[in-house]
């Protein structure tokens, strides 16, 4: 790290003194003026474009972790602790072993997850049978047998 301060620091002088070079040759003014207003422009103008990359980068980071969140909320389920059975919120991935220390007890947990498939089924429309139905249906075939014998 702080070689790399050194290393910036020798680029901005190289620079400030070519600027106070080509500034007291060609425009004929002091070469310190122009010396130390040349490197306090750069250390401005550096200043300046770090602060506004660390806040995109802030705002990018906090959006992506909000859409991680958001993620973690779609594909997730709250379930007890093998330990103390407290509700943890657990997110779940299918590419990696779902385990997690628990909130109030801090002990790990797995998480196993079973697929299973079923047919899907076409439920028809059909007024259900009621009991009343059913009843009347039989007494009235008891009836036809008993009058057909």
């Amino acid at each position: 790290m702080i070689k790399d301060i050194l290393i910036s620091l020798m680029v901005t002088t190289i620079i400030s003194v070519a600027a106070a070079f080509v500034g007291s040759i060609v425009y004929d003014t002091n070469f310190t003026q122009v010396l130390v207003g040349a490197f306090v422009i750069q250390i401005a103008v550096f200043y300046l474009w770090n602060s506004y990359m660390q806040f995109r980068i802030r705002a990018t980071l906090e959006a992506e972790e909000t859409e991680r969140l958001k993620m973690y909320e779609t594909q997730g389920v709250n379930s007890q602790c093998a330990y103390c059975n407290t509700m943890n919120f657990i997110p779940i991935r299918l590419d990696e072993n779902n385990e997690y220390n628990c909130e109030e007890c801090d002990n790990i947990n797995s998480v196993y997850i079973q697929v299973t498939t079923a047919r899907k089924t076409d439920i028809k429309n059909r007024l259900g049978l009621e009991v009343s139905t059913y009843i009347k249906d039989k007494v009235e075939k008891e009836q036809k047998i008993r009058e057909s014998e």
